[in-house]
Formats: structure tokens, C-alpha cells, sequence
């Protein structure tokens, strides 16, 4: 008798929370309107080094001089939505085709280069503020790929990708 109502009650609880949703027309929020989340996929924050192959290299302090150093500067394959909801979700995948996205050069501006237009404001929006939500006008995204070998130094070698010339924008994904 008390598992009866136990499954009856949770049906019950179950069947007003869908209710109350649809009534609500409560869908998901896009996470970068999303208050709750301050970043994603990202590593533990740490002290900024450089790692090199020997006492020597460090002491000159040109990270480029080290083997351990690539540079991703040069040309990526760039694909340019006019918002977030036309951009392409699977791009990261490592079978997506980006064939025939064209090139930009990296570090560069989208707008600088060709897609859209530079915007100068300090003190007002393209679009009314209305927080949390997004406008989805003018709220261009641009989806970067670039294909790189690294060379495998040992066994128990770790990589991080640094992308220092981005720190002023916003990385998804």
C-alpha cells in the first residue's frame, strides 16, 4: 500500500512540474545568458610560464626560441553567423568540414578583414539593455578552426593552449 502511494504521489509531483513549466513557458537559457555560469571548459587559473628545454633557453626568455613554443598566428579557416542561433554547433567535432569557410588572419579583426562593420561605443548599446537576455541583432559570432600537429616530448608530456591575444573576448565552447 505505502509503494502505491509512494509511485502515485511521484507521478503526481512529476505530472505538476510539467504543468507548471509549460504554463510557465519556461524553455532553457542560453548559457551566455545563463547568470548562474561564470565559465566553462576552462582549467584552474595558475601563474603564467613559459616551459623551455633548458636552463639556458629560460634565461633568454623568448618563449619563441623554445621548442616547446608554437605560435597558432596565420591563417584559420573563419566562419562569420549574424547571431549565436545560426552558428555552427558541431565545428569543434574533429570530422566537421570546414573546407570551403574561408581564411582569416589570425590575430586579426573580423571587421578589419571584411565581415561586418566596426562599432566604437563607450557609453550606450547597439540594441536596448534588457539583462539577462541577449538580442540577438547585431550579435555576431565568428567560429574559428585551425589544424596544428604537436610533436610528442615524452610520455608524460601536457599541453595548454594559450590564447593570450583573445583575453578581451569571449571564448564558447
Amino acid at each position: 500500500m505505502n509503494k502505491s502511494f509512494f509511485i502515485a504521489f511521484c507521478i503526481v509531483i512529476l505530472i505538476g512540474g510539467l504543468i507548471f513549466l509549460k504554463k510557465n513557458n519556461l524553455e532553457p537559457i542560453n548559457d551566455w545568458e545563463n547568470q548562474s555560469i561564470f565559465h566553462l571548459n576552462r582549467e584552474p587559473p595558475r601563474a603564467h610560464f613559459y616551459f623551455y628545454e633548458s636552463e639556458r633557453y629560460a634565461q633568454v626568455n623568448d618563449p619563441k626560441k623554445s621548442k616547446y613554443f608554437i605560435s597558432l598566428n596565420g591563417k584559420w579557416r573563419f566562419n562569420f553567423s549574424k547571431n549565436p542561433f545560426e552558428r555552427p554547433l558541431n565545428f569543434h567535432q574533429t570530422d566537421f568540414d570546414d573546407s570551403k569557410w574561408p581564411l582569416i588572419n589570425v590575430p586579426g579583426h573580423w571587421e578589419l578583414q571584411g565581415w561586418s562593420a566596426p562599432v566604437y561605443l563607450d557609453e550606450e548599446y547597439l540594441f536596448p539593455a534588457n539583462p539577462p537576455n541577449v538580442s540577438v541583432e547585431r550579435n555576431e559570432v565568428g567560429s574559428y578552426r585551425k589544424h596544428f600537429s604537436i610533436l610528442c616530448f615524452g610520455g608524460d608530456a601536457m599541453f595548454s593552449l594559450d590564447f593570450l591575444e583573445l583575453v578581451h573576448h569571449s571564448i564558447y565552447g
